[in-house]
This record gives structure tokens, sequence and C-alpha cells, in this order.
């Protein structure tokens, strides 16, 4: 099985990206992935929602001030 890796968004180090598992030309599965340089944890998210919900908290912790 493929997978595709597209960067959803990306704000003070921190990125939101939308992980595609894909067997053949055909979608199996979406999960998203909220990385930053703050800490080596990984979080994973089958909803948009609560993935950019935890995007938008992990960039106002990483300083920025800004949500």
């Amino acid at each position: 099985m493929a997978t595709d890796r597209q960067v959803i968004r990306t704000e003070n180090g921190v990125v939101l990206t939308k992980v595609t598992l894909r067997n053949g030309a055909f979608p199996v599965s979406e999960t998203f992935i909220v990385s930053s340089k703050r800490t080596p944890e990984v979080p994973n998210f089958e909803a948009m929602a609560a993935a950019e919900a935890y995007f938008k908290d992990e960039v106002a912790r990483s300083g920025s001030g800004r949500a």
C-alpha cells in the first residue's frame, strides 16, 4: 500500500499534514498529524476538526501568541 502526504498548514514551526493510505488508486484511510519542533510527539487524528484544534493550540504553545 502506498502513502500520500499533503501539508495542509504550517505556522511557527508547527505542521498539519494529511496522510492518505492507498490501495492502488483507491484511498483506504485518512489521518491527520501535527508535528512541531517543540516536542517529538506526533499525535494523529481521524477528524480534521480535531487536528486543526490541536494545531492551533500547539501554535499558541510554541510562543507565537497567534492561533
